[in-house]
């Protein structure tokens, strides 16, 4: 399916292109049941069909308990029952805006990751970027997400905190499902500079996600070594007849 690429989210302010993401991951739908026969509220909301941004059954019952997923416009256990003519709605609110010291920190931290510095091994970029998923370079130094490990220069802020000021969010069309926030689908070493995939909706995430447990990415690293490295016997079996690490 052909994507449109979007414009850079650098021509908005960085509270403006915080803001821009957490406007687009709010969603209110109204849904009306059609069943066969009455089916629990979070399995019937589990697929994304109903509301794209409720794909699990785990999702639905967070969403019930929350008070976001209503039942005949009341709020509903995810067991609840569901019959044909009943009513759903789904009032998922904007996640809540950083404060002013936050937003601040976050820039400098993302001012810091553009910089091109030839001695760092790259910079933050946009490598390829649509409405539903974008690809990026993270240089070398900075985590891909956040751990209890990433308490260092920059206390815990990693790629995870800077991408919403380099990436656009997506469109408010409910079909796309838009997450809070852009979501890498799989992570590079703190020290290890290279594209990274990050999705910008729910779709996207899931897909990306089993593209990569499913073994169907194809990674390459490249390392500098200083004389002649023999990799059989650095391997030793881990590597296999076409001369890659297993």
């Amino acid at each position: 399916m052909a994507l449109a690429l979007v414009g850079s989210a650098t021509a908005l302010s960085p509270t403006e292109r915080l803001s821009s993401w957490r406007t687009a991951a709010a969603c209110t739908g109204v849904h009306v049941a059609s069943v066969a026969e009455s089916t629990p509220l979070s399995r019937f909301c589990s697929d994304g069909t109903v509301f794209p941004a409720l794909t699990s059954r785990t999702q639905a019952n967070n969403a019930a308990q929350r008070g976001e997923l209503l039942l005949n416009g009341r709020t509903a256990h995810g067991a609840a029952r569901v019959h044909s003519g009943d009513v759903l709605t789904l009032n998922n609110p904007s996640p809540a805006p950083l404060s002013t010291p936050e937003v601040r920190r976050v820039e400098r931290f993302f001012e810091e990751l553009t910089e091109a510095k030839r001695e760092r091994g790259g910079r933050f970029e946009v490598l390829h970027e649509d409405d539903e998923l974008a690809v990026v370079f993270k240089p070398p130094g900075v985590h891909s997400t956040g751990w209890a490990g990433t308490r260092k220069k920059w206390g815990e802020l990693t790629l995870c905190d800077a991408l919403p000021l380099l990436l656009t969010a997506p469109s408010q069309r409910a079909s796309l499902a838009p997450l809070p926030a852009p979501s890498p689908a799989h992570r590079l070493d703190a020290r290890v500079g290279g594209v990274i995939a990050v999705a910008k909706t729910r779709r996207a995430l899931a897909g990306l996600s089993t593209l990569f447990r499913e073994r169907r990415v194809t990674k390459v690293y490249v390392a500098i070594v200083v004389g002649a490295v023999c990799i059989e016997e650095l391997a030793g079996d881990r590597v296999d007849a076409g001369g890659r690490f297993t």
